[in-house]
């Protein structure tokens, strides 16, 4: 994720995620883009990238 031209990022600037793992998950009204097995982290812990309305296509 390369936030650093984000002038409204809670931190400006790079993070990169090594992981072997992607999925979509569904939460309240929500649709979530998911990174897992990632370096660095536990093996079942999930990462939101981006999240989507479930009402807007």
């Amino acid at each position: 994720m390369d936030n650093s031209r984000d002038g409204m990022a809670a931190s400006a600037g790079k993070t990169e995620y090594v992981c072997r793992a992607i999925g979509l998950a569904e939460a309240a009204g929500f649709y979530k883009v998911e990174l897992s097995d990632c370096d660095g982290y536990a093996k079942d812990e999930k990462i939101t990238v981006i999240s989507f309305r479930k009402s807007e296509r």
